[in-house]
């Protein structure tokens, strides 16, 4: 299991803490903006003797570790002592309903848990992370984990599955960044990174601690806020951030956001869901088209697109041009179809046979003879090669013959005033299969909308089929920190 061409993560950031002790490695900022600093020295000797503590426990080269506590400086102690082991790490949500977090124990089966979860006998709590009557495990540790991160998934169908793939690598080549595509990200060794994303979720996992690793200043949320953000960008002149695009929405009606100084951001990256066209322009608009980039990926990692914001505006909408990925796009019988028909993307990352991602409690997707895999989004290629999101096969919605991409209705419902968040489901409907039905949190400020109103608005802007046939209003739909939302259980 140890690769001498690479080094660990442990090992990297014992040298890190040796050449800059005393400098701030992350800023912890809580919901209140107070905010606790952690120093290199400090992060590397708490997570060496949290090491001591998890090997006393058996953990191991073998060992998965899950990390079930929020956004916190125990999560980054354990995430590296678990690594300095050589174990997979397992990043959970700390919220789980205890029904799901047994079933996801079960499947992952782990020699440690961190959480503070009574039911789960021998679990560490966020106090006992620190272990601070252990002696430190040695600083030289260069075991590299393989895989290193194992990301929990429910999916949309809320079945827990475990996502492992080796894109997020257990250790560093010497003297090179720890993303090697970060610099098409706008990321570089030595900024200030804004988390704002949970740490369960792979992109605010892979940002949080491939900052660390890059030597980057992490400053990160504890529970994401529009205010709390914009004050964090203008008092530590952030350079680089990632946000979901509810974020962007939720941020866009402060008021008062365009007077904000946001001139010390470089880059911001998007991802994770579709981004309405309404919302896009706002964030050109704030940060002009060169410093806004959208990434298109997954999890699994089978292949990526990314767009610059002047791409988007000579081809609104596109998720841009694959990065080391090919694109097929497939029709139902798995043959190829032409530019411009909808069907399901299929993606190949540097010309690999066979995806780089293996699920353990459920069976991969689907994947072709050469090595083309897709998670079920459905799109089309333009003659130039860059890719359009229509939505995902699950979630559309087939009406009296027609088919009806959520993702859609949902952008043009997003942009009315009154509107804070939206979802669009299919109801079963005895007339046409499924009928189209939007589910609504209205917005805190201003006049509410009604649900003539809304429909009324649809019609103005979408064909006859698309428009929602009732609108249910709800105080907050049950998204979690990472913008995801089963839409599923909202359609029964």
């Amino acid at each position: 299991m140890t690769t001498p061409s690479l080094v660990s993560h442990a090992r990297r950031l014992s040298l890190i803490a040796a050449d800059r002790p005393d400098e701030v490695a992350a800023v912890i900022v809580a919901a209140d903006g107070s905010e606790r600093e952690l120093r290199w020295s400090e992060l590397d000797a708490a997570a060496r003797r949290c090491a001591s503590l998890l090997a006393a426990r058996g953990v191991g080269e073998t060992s998965t570790v899950v990390v079930g506590i929020p956004r916190c400086t125990e999560h980054l102690i354990a995430t590296f002592a678990a690594w300095r082991l050589g174990a997979c790490v397992a990043p959970v949500r700390d919220d789980l309903p205890v029904a799901e977090r047994t079933g996801l124990l079960e499947l992952t089966a782990p020699d440690a848990v961190v959480a503070e979860w009574p039911e789960v006998s021998g679990a560490l709590s966020r106090s006992d992370v620190w272990a601070l009557d252990q002696p430190p495990a040695p600083a030289d540790a260069d075991v590299v984990p393989d895989p290193a991160v194992a990301v929990a998934s429910g999916g949309s169908t809320g079945r827990p599955k475990l996502i492992l793939t080796n894109t997020f690598k257990g250790g560093v080549a010497p003297d090179t960044p720890a993303n090697p595509l970060g610099a098409l990200f706008g990321m570089r060794s030595g900024q200030v990174t804004l988390i704002t994303s949970p740490l369960y979720a792979s992109l605010g996992f892979g940002v949080m601690y491939l900052s660390l690793l890059d030597g980057s200043r992490a400053i990160l949320i504890e529970k994401f806020d529009p205010e709390l953000v914009l004050d964090l960008i203008e008092r530590h002149s952030v350079q680089f951030l990632t946000l979901v695009p509810t974020m962007m929405q939720r941020l866009l009606r402060v008021p008062g956001i365009e007077k904000r100084d946001l001139s010390s951001v470089e880059t911001l990256v998007h991802s994770a869901a579709m981004c309405p066209a309404w919302v896009k322009r706002g964030w050109i608009e704030l940060l002009g088209p060169t410093r806004l980039l959208e990434m298109y990926a997954s999890t699994e990692g089978s292949g990526l697109t990314l767009v610059t914001g002047q791409e988007w505006l000579d081809r609104p909408e596109t998720v841009g041009r694959g990065v080391l990925t090919e694109i097929r796009i497939l029709g139902e019988d798995g043959v190829e179809l032409p530019t411009g028909e909808v069907g399901e993307i299929f993606m190949r990352m540097g010309g690999l046979t066979d995806p780089l991602y293996q699920y353990k409690g459920a069976e991969r997707g689907p994947i072709t003879a050469d090595g083309f895999a897709s998670v079920g989004d459905l799109g089309w290629v333009d003659a130039d090669g860059y890719l359009f999101i229509a939505d995902r096969r699950t979630d559309m919605i087939i009406t009296g013959g027609s088919n009806v991409f959520p993702a859609e209705v949902e952008a043009v419902l997003s942009e009315h005033p009154a509107v804070a968040d939206v979802v669009v489901v299919g109801k079963a409907d005895e007339e046409w299969g499924k009928r189209v039905h939007a589910i609504v949190q209205p917005s805190a400020d201003g006049t509410p909308a009604s649900a003539d109103e809304l429909i009324q608005w649809c019609r103005e802007r979408l064909a006859a089929y698309k428009v929602p046939k009732a609108v249910e209003f709800v105080d907050r739909l049950p998204r979690n920190e990472a913008g995801k939302i089963n839409r599923t259980a909202l359609a029964r």
